[in-house]
């Protein structure tokens, strides 16, 4: 346990920009509605950051990573110039979904795992339209 808790911490600050550009997101629209999703759902977001993903695959990617109240997200540049900004945030809910499920089926916790689904059905207005924006 204690080498996956270092092993977390230091891959993507020191190990990962070996092999990849990592560029923090730059201002502008997609970075706002983030934040605005990060804010509304009470998700600790410290940093959002860009990957050069394109280097080695086609495949878009989006992932978080840190611990406690210092999590950040990190973005490929393949789902940023193949996606538009309402995608880009299902990506990022059904990130947070899936890791809030992974926490809850670790811990036997069912019902939480329902709060996830009542989440993403929050988010929609019936049309399938995402209404986070």
């Amino acid at each position: 346990m204690i080498f996956n808790f270092i092993l977390l911490t230091i891959y993507p600050t020191l190990i990962q920009p070996l092999f990849n550009k990592v560029e923090p997101l730059p201002d502008g629209e997609l970075r706002e509605h983030i934040e605005k999703l990060a804010s509304r759902i009470n998700f600790p977001l410290k940093k959002l950051y860009k990957i050069d993903g394109s280097k080695r695959s086609g495949h878009s990617n989006a992932y978080f990573y840190g611990f406690f109240k210092n999590k950040r997200i990190v973005l490929y540049d393949t789902l940023i110039e193949q996606a538009d900004t309402e995608e880009i945030l299902a990506v990022v809910v059904a990130e947070r979904v899936l890791d809030m499920a992974k926490k809850n089926n670790s811990r036997k916790d069912k019902g939480a795992s329902a709060n996830g689904i009542d989440f993403i059905m929050t988010l929609c207005d019936g049309t399938g339209a995402n209404s986070v924006v």
